[in-house]
């Protein structure tokens, strides 16, 4: 069956956030008519952090993250602000083959809203813009061979995809662990596929099943529909030591205009846990995501979850070269030690630095049949291992740095990136 004409996904929108909203507002009129305690103080917390850094798939180079936040002291709540506002820019180079190349320029602003209506609705608004340079394709399959004389950074591996984008993404509390997820996104996207690159070959004369998830290189849209539900028991939401979060969520991308031409969808379901280990902050994180693609989705989303790479990158199975492996069906999961190390003062804020310890593992398939060709017999599982630094900066902000090896690694992957991996 397609995916629903975009109409029909617009108006069910509408309607289902009319709904929610007209919930919370019948709440909050029924607190209201309790005694309420006075307005909770509020401090400015400004975080600003230049960034030196970036990952092994993308090259390393500079940029600044500058956090603006109106925080609750003292305030045990999962989101202690009343909104952050969030911008960040960075590029990155990279020398491959002899030259230099910019393989990543991103910038974007975040508007978080966590308490919109009093502890009900929470709002997250985003746009940003984003061009990859060198953004990889080894094949689709869990059994991608590459030639052991051939460098995984070899430009035969490489296309280009410039993209800008806007969400507007919507949690309404219905409970206090339990949230209604209502979310909508527009992606306009331009590919650069050099001709005799291994992406432009299998286009044309790859293996059936391949050239079938290869969708047109022409620019277009996507525009998603998200509707999810989300258990969120943890002690923080910027870092968590305690709790449980799961969520799971379907996006429904309409399409069908020449526009916006693939009609496809994604079913994710992400489960995380946190164990707290003594009373320092330090704690055990788990989490176990699958990301399952249906319709005809763009070829680009089979390496990815949530605009990130699964297999590589710093928030998939790190170590990994990102976009090694791809396919409809992606599985993997994470452990994470977390130790917290020391507190210190600085910009007027407790400071936190700390160490983890981590090791990733999933596997793709290429499709809902089996595909032994492209996807191998064995169990076929992808590792990564790694450690990393945390430095927490108030309550608002996370700065980490990872490095990572895998058997598929040259020699490790290192990343660096703002919050926490999960």
């Amino acid at each position: 069956m397609p995916p629903p004409k975009a109409s029909r996904a617009a108006r069910t929108t509408s309607f289902l956030l009319r709904a929610a909203i007209a919930f919370a507002v019948c709440t909050r009129v029924r607190e209201a008519r309790a005694d309420e305690p006075a307005e909770r103080p509020t401090k400015t917390e400004f975080t600003p952090a230049p960034l030196i850094g970036g990952n092994s798939d993308i090259g390393f180079g500079g940029g600044a993250i500058l956090s603006f936040a109106r925080v609750l002291p003292g305030s045990d709540d999962p989101l202690p602000y009343v909104y952050r506002l969030e911008f960040a820019t960075t590029t990155t180079v990279k020398s491959e083959g002899g030259s230099i190349k910019v393989p990543y320029q991103d910038e974007y602003l975040l508007l978080s809203m966590p308490h919109l209506l009093r502890n009900k609705i929470q709002l997250d608004v985003r746009v940003s813009f984003t061009a990859e340079s060198t953004q990889k394709y080894y094949g689709i399959g869990n059994a991608v061979f590459v030639p052991p004389d051939r460098s995984l950074d070899d430009p035969i591996y490489e296309y280009g995809r410039v993209h800008v984008a806007a969400s507007i993404d919507g949690t309404v509390h219905i409970t206090r662990p339990l949230s209604l997820l209502l979310w909508v996104a527009y992606v306009h996207n331009w590919l650069d596929v050099p001709p005799g690159t291994v992406l432009a070959e299998d286009v044309a004369h790859g293996d059936s099943t391949v050239r079938s998830l290869l969708t047109p290189f022409e620019p277009h849209g996507v525009v998603t529909f998200t509707y999810g539900v989300d258990f969120d028991t943890r002690d923080s939401k910027v870092s968590a030591t305690r709790g449980m979060h799961h969520a799971t969520r379907v996006d429904l991308s309409p399409g069908g205009t020449p526009g916006i031409p693939q009609r496809w969808g994604r079913w994710n379901t992400n489960l995380r846990a946190y164990l707290p280990i003594g009373t320092d902050g330090s704690t055990i994180a788990l989490r176990f995501v699958s990301d399952l693609l249906f319709g005809s989705p763009p070829f680009y989303e089979l390496a990815r979850y949530d605009d990130t790479g699964v297999f590589g990158g710093p928030n998939g199975v790190r170590g990994v070269p990102d976009g090694r492996y791809s396919g409809m069906i992606k599985l993997f999961g994470s452990v994470e030690l977390r130790k917290m190390l020391f507190d210190f003062r600085f910009l007027d804020k407790r400071n936190t630095l700390g160490v983890v310890a981590f090791a990733d593992s999933g596997r793709a398939f290429t499709s809902y049949d089996s595909h032994p060709e492209l996807d191998g017999t064995s169990l076929g599982l992808k590792l990564g291992l790694g450690a990393g630094a945390r430095l927490l900066a108030g309550k608002s902000f996370v700065l980490r740095a990872d490095v990572a090896w895998s058997p598929d690694a040259r020699p490790v992957g290192v990343y660096v990136a703002a919050g926490q991996t999960f």
